[in-house]
């Protein structure tokens, strides 16, 4: 395997630890009647959109270069 268990178990900790907090900030401003964080970052990628296309494509290149190497062995 080219990967080690610690690292995946740090990964999918740092994934749910992103999400779940971005998850319970969107569903509280909601129920407050302002506005959730998506909207924030579609304005931001409005405003600077060479800054989130090559945001989104280095993030891109991380999931994918994770996904292709799980495989090998």
């Amino acid at each position: 395997m080219n990967y080690s268990r610690p690292g995946f178990i740090i990964l999918v900790l740092v994934i749910f630890g992103i999400l779940l907090p971005v998850l319970g900030a969107d569903t509280v401003l909601t129920a407050r009647g302002k506005r959730p964080i998506g909207y924030h970052v579609n304005q931001f990628a409005l405003a600077y959109p060479w800054f989130a296309a090559i945001l989104a494509l280095v993030i891109g290149a991380m999931i994918a270069h994770f996904f292709l190497n799980i495989a090998d062995g």
